[in-house]
């Protein structure tokens, strides 16, 4: 009857909801980032389109195949903004959080993104605690300052709140992935999952690397150089850069698997390896991390 108190009785414990995903679902959750990323509403400000493209097309190459991407509509924005060839070169189809209820757009896809996690401002919830006779304020830290990200606090009741807006929205992104039963592979570029899900974290922030001005002088040089072999003061007298930067920089390119490298002497001969599949934006050093919680 309106007006009577509701009791919420989880029908599956957590074991059993993680059996569920990962068992009968087929869905394996991969988390690349330890920080919430509030892509939405005023927080979308801090989207990093130089830093998640490095990314996007990391997983695409890991994959062999375009994963397709929610996020908030402001993050997409960003992205073709940022490079609108390139973006649509590495990411298949889109969908923003807003636009997700009911959809089936990706039933049959198997690697997909979920990048940042929505937020709509402590208004909101301030808004549904006072609608239960609630009232909360964000917390502050030792120093004073409003807590953010992942140690955003609103209080027990508030909590309930934020983390119904945030991780569960999250959790439905992913659960949009491989929905004619055949499973998915998932990317999950926020921390805001429910605590009880099964995820493998496999990137931080300092894995992902995008290329410097500097790295990419390089490249644009190696290219035009004549013969098969260069020395580093043949890349080096044609760019803005020491030897020894432009040494460090060829030296990344030989330990990730595009150039080889001979010494000649007291110098390093230089040759192709495999520039013709290097990455655009940069890259990332994935880990190999078994699935924990939390």
């Amino acid at each position: 009857m309106l007006g009577d108190d509701l009791l919420h009785k989880p029908i599956l414990t957590e074991r059993e909801k993680r059996s569920y995903l990962r068992d009968t679902l087929g869905i394996s959750i991969l988390q690349t980032t330890a920080a919430a990323n509030h892509y939405s509403g005023r927080s979308g400000i801090s989207v990093t389109p130089e830093l998640d493209l490095v990314l996007f097309e990391a997983i695409g190459r890991r994959e062999n195949t375009r994963p397709s991407l929610i996020s908030s509509a402001r993050a997409i924005e960003a992205y073709r903004n940022y490079d609108q060839g390139g973006f649509s070169n590495i990411i298949d189809e889109t969908e923003h959080y807003s636009n997700l209820k009911g959809s089936n757009k990706f039933s049959t896809t198997r690697v997909g993104i979920v990048a940042g996690c929505p937020h709509y401002g402590d208004g909101y919830i301030q808004k549904w605690a006072a609608l239960a006779g609630e009232s909360v304020e964000i917390a502050l830290d030792e120093r004073g300052n409003r807590t953010k990200g992942m140690n955003q606090d609103f209080g027990s009741f508030g909590n309930q709140i934020l983390w119904g807006m945030r991780e569960n929205e999250v959790l439905q992104a992913v659960l949009r992935f491989g929905r004619d039963s055949g499973g998915a592979i998932v990317y999950v570029h926020t921390a805001a999952l429910p605590q009880w899900v099964e995820r493998s974290k496999i990137v931080d922030r300092s894995q992902i690397q995008p290329w410097s001005d500097g790295m990419v002088d390089i490249l644009q040089t190696i290219r035009k150089l004549d013969g098969d072999e260069w020395r580093t003061n043949d890349i080096a007298d044609q760019i803005d850069l020491s030897g020894t930067q432009t040494n460090t920089n060829l030296n990344t390119l030989h330990d990730l698997g595009y150039l080889c490298k001979r010494t000649v002497g007291r110098g390093e001969m230089w040759s192709d390896k495999n520039l013709a599949e290097i990455s655009t934006y940069g890259y990332v050093r994935f880990n190999d991390a078994a699935p924990v919680t939390g």
